[in-house]
């Protein structure tokens, strides 16, 4: 058995072992709560009003709603900038793949690496990236909201599209997917048998008229 064996089986090494590996428990759990959330508030911040205009009032109102619900987990980011931030990268892709992974990587990679408060006070120098050097994986462990909102934002842009009836952006579960919900999936359909309904009694009507018109020719001449 070699020295650093016999220090393993020593019952303070044990004893920390068995804490650290309680730890990384606890944060895996915190991680995956956080990623549970994680999609409504990003869904939320990037349907988020961009500027106040007309509907001023409504814009602020919809901010200071957001902000008060998740600013302090959001590390006391304005709603109005992560918003902005994550939409331009959005946006940036749907024109340009090339220039959009860019600033969809330099986004992600900085709210990941910013260093935050650990256990105890002491700065966390690990981030929300993880390295198995041995493996050569790399793990995605959110340390907090939005650490998880940055790694759905990584996993989901490509897969981000504007509803065909609110146009609100939304994350498709399947490629062919238009609407963002089940209610404007209804209400969709409902306006499309409606407009075939009339479009279907135009035809009938001027289909009418022109056999009726035909009908009125016919008896001039005998």
């Amino acid at each position: 058995m070699s020295t650093e064996e016999k220090l393993d089986q020593l019952p303070y090494r044990q004893f920390v072992k068995k804490r650290e590996e309680q730890e990384q428990e606890r944060d895996r759990d915190r991680s995956m709560a956080y990623m549970h959330k994680s999609q409504q508030v990003l869904t939320e911040l990037l349907n988020l009003p961009q500027s106040s205009g007309p509907t001023g009032k409504d814009y602020a109102q919809a901010i200071a709603d957001f902000d008060k619900r998740y600013k302090t987990r959001l590390r006391g980011l304005p709603a109005g900038a992560l918003s902005g931030g994550f939409l331009n990268a959005v946006e940036t892709y749907r024109e340009d793949r090339v220039r959009g992974r860019q600033e969809i990587n330099s986004l992600v990679v900085a709210i990941l690496n910013e260093r935050l408060t650990g256990r105890r006070g002491r700065p966390d120098s690990l981030g929300g990236i993880r390295w198995d050097i041995v493996s050569e994986n790399i793990e995605y462990l959110p340390r907090d909201l939005l650490d998880a909102v940055a790694v759905k934002f990584r996993d989901t842009y490509k897969s981000m599209a504007r509803c065909k009836r609110c146009n609100r952006l939304f994350i498709r579960d399947y490629p062919n997917e238009r609407h963002c919900s089940g209610t404007c999936k209804e209400e969709a359909r409902a306006i499309g048998q409606r407009e075939h309904m009339q479009r279907k009694r135009k035809r009938a009507k001027e289909a009418q008229q022109k056999n009726s018109a035909a009908k009125s020719k016919s008896r001039r001449k005998q």
